[in-house]
């Protein structure tokens, strides 16, 4: 039963929708005759077209008619142009003949209307209408009698298969129509919402040449909805501000700031130009304070060096005045004991001298002996060399005479020789003996790798070069090992044989006996230079005697002179200690400076760092003030004119914005060249919930000429 009411309320509801959509219609009409012309009978007639499309749920194109008006003065006939699938007369002033896309009418005076139905499916817009019941999309079928939070979205796009006039001229106002009875909850950001009964009435209106994303909330119960209508028209808004006082008395501030500001950039500007060259000044300068402290700081350090190797000094200087005086102190004892030695020593000089001419008279006499002495030695000599010659004579047969002096050096041969020969025959002999061991070795180790090779191919292996190269290299690397071992065992045979032993002994006789010859010539020499030094020393212990008075005399004056030093050392060590004292205070201020000069350094080093930023500041600054002042001076120039400008850009945009400007075109043909208007009425497909039954007993109603047009369109 409740089903049933609801299929009645329905069928009410889709009456009273019939009633509206033919108030639009009457509407709609009502603007075409307010915009009628009259027009001479000649080629195309002024026309008017009013573009009906159906759209489905989902905002696709299901078909689109075309209403063609015309208004005559006069009878006459018409040339219209459309590419039309059918078409028929919605008037009876006329006859209609569609050939080629060439409509021809004769029409008889007053109002005529005809309708065709175009063969293409495509308007300037794209629309993607989608449903969504609590956040699962439904298509828009699936969404009627539901109940929960629908939320409908609404993609409007430029068709990029159609021109853009339409598209960049053209107002859409999208209409939604909500039951307030089934629909809670409105939510349309961007929409202008009003009541219309118990009807909310939802409107979105996109300026022409925009996109569009619509969305449409609502928590709904049983819902229904009427199709979505879209409408298309030039809009036309009076908008006129030129007269505004209050804007251009602001406009005109502006202006004034302006002037204002570009001054006030070129007078920032001629300062930042001065700041830069005053900040390069001071980066010069700065630059050459740190160079200046930088080298009065290696003077201070320099200073304080010097001072710690003053103070050094001075500390030294004292300790050794100290020394000094003590010394001298010494020394005046000691040239007083100088000057009682002198006197003894000058009683003592004339004994040596008596004693030296008793020396003298002894060595005349052993001089005279010398000669004796020299002669024995030689023959010792030679009968030693003779007794030498024997035994060398029996150790070494052939060696029949020997050169007087060259003993040990012929010996010295024969023993390198004997140890050579020996050690060269160890190292042949160990060199056999390597060989035959590395060959054997080998010649195993080729055997075990080719046991199928005859004697002849193991021969062939073994005298190839590769082999051979092989025990050679082996061979050198044992017998360089061994080479230690053969040397020790040639050394110990040298040592156990007798006439090696006899070389060496009478090796070291002769050398002996040399020495002592050398020895025994040596003494005779000396014996003589003696002698003949005896007499020139009598002599001199003559000059001696008087150089010893003057010696006494001298060292009368030396004592008298230490003591004169002995106290001038005093007052030195007086002196060296206050200025030891001085120089210690000096190097404590020196570190002091030094210190100071340290935190200077650092500080002019910031001090120049800040100074280097400062300017490249203040030049990145003045640049930025002439960019600053050409920017002002371009807008001081493009704002001199700013009222004018400004209304001219205000009223482009305006313009722009609500499509002004656009020559009318005919949406059916561009051969149509003489079109007054063209309206898009656009719509949906409503969402109902389907009938169960119809209603039998509700009789047809006679229809009007907008009804029979509307339900042309399915309305």
């Amino acid at each position: 039963m409740r089903r049933y009411t609801r299929v009645k309320r329905n069928t009410r509801r889709n009456k009273r929708k019939r009633r509206g959509l033919i108030s639009a219609a009457l509407i709609f009409a009502l603007l075409i005759s307010l915009c009628v012309q009259s027009f001479a009978l000649s080629g195309t007639a002024p026309k008017e077209e009013v573009v009906y499309v159906n759209l489905s749920k989902g905002g696709s194109v299901d078909a689109i008619h075309v209403v063609n008006s015309f208004e005559l003065d006069q009878d006459g006939r018409i040339i219209d142009y459309g590419d039309y699938t059918a078409f028929r007369e919605m008037t009876s002033s006329g006859k209609l003949k569609l050939e080629k896309e060439t409509v021809t009418i004769d029409a008889k005076a007053g109002k005529l209307y005809y309708e065709g139905t175009l063969r293409k499916n495509s308007i300037p817009w794209l629309f993607d209408i989608r449903y969504f019941l609590n956040g699962k999309e439904l298509s828009g079928d699936e969404t009627a009698g539901k109940n929960g939070a629908l939320e409908i979205k609404m993609s409007i796009r430029q068709n990029p298969k159609t021109g853009d006039a339409f598209f960049r001229h053209y107002t859409l106002q999208v209409m939604f129509k909500l039951d307030t009875s089934a629909c809670k909850n409105i939510i349309a950001k961007g929409a202008t919402i009003a009541n219309a009964g118990k009807y909310k009435q939802i409107a979105f209106t996109i300026l022409p040449g925009r996109t569009a994303d619509i969305s449409l909330k609502s928590d709904v119960i049983d819902f229904e909805m009427p199709g979505i209508s879209i409408s298309g028209i030039p809009m036309e808004m009076d908008m006129e501000f030129e007269n505004d006082p209050a804007m251009i008395s602001k406009l005109r501030d502006l202006k004034d700031g302006v002037i204002k500001l570009d001054d006030g950039a070129n007078e920032l500007r001629d300062g930042a130009e001065e700041l830069s060259e005053g900040s390069g000044d001071l980066k010069t300068g700065v630059s050459d304070l740190k160079t200046g402290v930088l080298e009065l700081a290696d003077g201070t350090i320099k200073l304080s060096d010097g001072i710690e190797e003053l103070a050094e000094g001075v500390r030294k200087t004292d300790d050794g005045t100290a020394k000094l005086s003590e010394a001298t102190e010494e020394l005046t004892n000691g040239t007083k004991e100088m000057n009682k030695g002198a006197k003894k020593l000058l009683s003592g000089s004339e004994e040596i001298y008596n004693g030296i001419k008793a020396i003298d008279s002894g060595l005349s006499q052993l001089t005279s002996q010398n000669g004796s002495l020299t002669e024995g030695a030689g023959e010792i000599f030679d009968s030693v060399l003779e007794a030498a010659n024997a035994e060398l004579t029996a150790l070494i047969p052939g060696v029949m005479e020997l050169t007087r002096g060259n003993f040990e050096q012929v010996i010295d041969g024969i023993l390198e020789q004997a140890g050579g020969a020996a050690l060269q025959e160890a190292m042949e002999q160990a060199r056999n003996d390597i060989t035959s061991q590395v060959t054997a070795a080998v010649l195993i180790q080729i055997r075990s790798e080719n046991p199928e090779a005859s004697e002849e191919e193991i021969a062939g292996i073994m005298s190839s070069e590769t082999v051979q190269s092989q025990i050679t290299m082996a061979v050198t690397q044992q017998l360089s090992a061994a080479q230690e071992e053969i040397l020790e065992a040639v050394q110990a045979g040298l040592a156990a044989d007798s006439d090696y032993i006899a070389l060496l002994t009478l090796k070291g006789k002769l050398r002996g006996i040399q020495d002592f010859y050398n020895g025994l010539k040596a003494y005779t020499d000396g014996v003589s230079s003696i002698a003949g030094g005896a007499s020139i020393l009598t002599s001199g212990m003559r000059d001696w005697q008087g150089g010893m008075r003057e010696l006494r005399d001298g060292m009368i004056e030396l004592r008298d002179g230490t003591v004169e030093l002995h106290d001038g050392v005093l007052e030195l060590k007086d002196g060296t200690s206050k200025l030891l004292e001085g120089t210690l205070e000096l190097k404590k201020g020196s570190l002091e400076l030094n210190d100071g000069m340290v935190e200077l350094k650092d500080g002019v080093v910031k001090l120049l760092d800040g100074a280097i930023e400062l300017h490249e500041g203040i030049v990145e600054f003045h640049d930025g003030t002439v960019t600053m002042a050409e920017g002002t001076l371009k807008f001081r120039d493009k704002t001199s004119n700013i009222e004018e400008d400004l209304k001219d850009i205000v009223k482009k945009k305006i313009d722009e914005m609500l499509g002004r400007n656009f020559k009318t075109t005919s949406f059916v043909s561009d051969k149509n060249t003489n079109v007054l208007s063209v309206q898009f009425v656009m719509q949906t497909e409503s969402i109902s919930i389907p009938e169960v039954e119809p209603d039998p007993a509700e009789p047809d109603e006679a229809m009007t000429f907008f009804q029979r047009l509307l339900a042309l369109f399915g309305f």
